[in-house]
């Protein structure tokens, strides 16, 4: 957060007296919404050294086991039902998962947030052959993963380290994202 930022969340805090949570809240629809670049993508190289996947489950709860994903590069998209760009991205990641199969890659969902029942209601109504995981409860991806909006897409590689962080609405069957996929599996 800029100096800039502070002295503003400084100042309306002072001038909203006892709904003092009102700016933060404001600011983190703000950063979680996207605003202002969800609708353009920006890929960046991972330069963050090891981070290790987040803890994921099931939809129905149970732990989901990394292991499943050994040697394999994978495609984390991370989203939410209520985030406009990533609920729009949706139908071409997931064209694109399907002319992927029999290669070395993984797509898989990443729900940031909602319940089951949320994500059971939204998938219901807009299906998807992609692998859906949430969250673990009390994980935050952001900090670990460089990323403050949403949707946002990590590419993995086959060693399990991230190499590639996508900002925005992702455009699965465009060029630069199969480029990085080619790179990352030695040719798509």
């Amino acid at each position: 957060m800029t100096k800039g930022m502070r002295a503003a969340l400084i100042a309306m805090r002072q001038q909203l007296g006892c709904m003092r949570w009102v700016p933060e809240m404001l600011l983190a629809a703000w950063m979680l919404t996207g605003v202002p670049d969800a609708n353009a993508a920006e890929a960046r190289l991972w330069t963050h050294g090891v981070a290790p996947l987040p803890a994921l489950e099931t939809l129905d709860g149970r732990r989901f086991d990394p292991g499943s994903l050994a040697g394999k590069t994978v495609v984390l998209n991370f989203w939410a039902v209520w985030c406009a760009p990533c609920r729009e991205e949706l139908p071409a990641i997931d064209r694109y998962a399907l002319a992927l199969k029999g290669k070395p890659v993984e797509v898989l969902l990443v729900n940031v947030g909602d319940s089951n029942t949320a994500i059971g209601k939204f998938l219901a109504k807009q299906p998807t052959g992609l692998r859906s995981l949430r969250l673990a409860a009390g994980e935050l991806p952001g900090e670990a993963w460089r990323f403050s909006a949403l949707p946002a897409t990590v590419l993995v590689d086959a060693h399990a380290q991230p190499r590639w962080v996508v900002r925005g609405s992702l455009d699965a069957e465009a060029e630069p994202v199969r480029g990085l996929l080619a790179r990352l599996t030695g040719a798509i």
